[in-house]
């Protein structure tokens, strides 16, 4: 099995940029990413909407982040 990396925030979902992608803010670096559903898993992890997005170790690095 392979490495993963947790994402702790999740502004929308959308069928716009790819069939359907996760909308990914940073707020630790000020930067967002779209990222494909088809590699992302994404969970609640509490009441307040708070989710939890895990993608592969080897997609992370292949993520196109932009200033927001």
């Amino acid at each position: 099995m392979g490495q993963t990396t947790v994402l702790y925030s999740l502004n929308g979902i959308s069928k716009a940029k790819t069939p359907k992608a996760v909308l990914f803010f940073d707020p630790a670096t000020n930067r967002q990413a779209w990222i494909p559903a088809s590699v992302s898993t994404v969970k609640f992890t509490g009441p307040d909407y708070r989710v939890k997005v895990t993608v592969p170790g080897w997609f992370f690095n292949k993520i196109n982040w932009s200033a927001v």
